[in-house]
């Protein structure tokens, strides 16, 4: 093609220019409506991963139920009384005396030491029984979740997060 005038070289170049800006334009909006798009799909992706993981936390602030309180202060309750009363005190007491040639549970040595200041918490687990856990968690009002509830609540959760997360792995796979 031949230009024959200035001005038709100059319309030419210029609806060509116009073209290219209409088109940079158009994807410039494109792009900035989809990322618009994907960021807030995206953002809300993780306020429901940031929500699901708060909601699990929580449940480790619920309550217990009753049989749950029992067994655990139970289970609790033997283990210190063995290694704090019996291995902590009482062991300590007696090899004290037979160290020492002290008679066992006399008032003045038990004052000195077994009794002190900084064992005596210790007692706390020769004060009270497996019984008397019994009879005041009896008292208690059932108002917690059991284990197996959270266990299943938590179990629920996790799949909601997974389903939220395979959405992000498939989008990553297909970049």
């Amino acid at each position: 093609m031949a230009f024959t005038t200035r001005e038709q070289r100059h319309d030419i170049q210029k609806q060509a220019r116009d073209t290219v800006k209409d088109l940079h334009d158009k994807t410039e909006t494109i792009q900035g409506v989809k990322g618009d798009k994907l960021r807030a799909r995206y953002q809300l992706i993780k306020e429901q991963v940031e929500k699901l993981t708060d909601e699990k936390g929580e449940l480790f602030s619920l309550p217990v139920c009753r049989a749950e309180l029992l067994e655990l202060a139970k289970n609790e309750y033997k283990k210190n009384r063995q290694e704090f009363a019996i291995q902590g005190l009482l062991r300590e007491h007696l090899a004290g005396c037979q160290g020492n040639r002290c008679y066992p549970f006399d008032p003045a040595t038990a004052r000195v030491g077994l009794v002190t200041e900084s064992n005596v918490w210790r007692l706390l687990f020769l004060v009270f029984t497996e019984k008397d856990i019994e009879e005041v968690v009896a008292t208690l009002p059932d108002i917690g979740i059991s284990a197996d509830e959270r266990e299943k609540r938590m179990r629920e959760i996790d799949k909601q997060i997974e389903k939220l997360l395979s959405q992000v792995e498939k989008d990553l796979k297909e970049i």
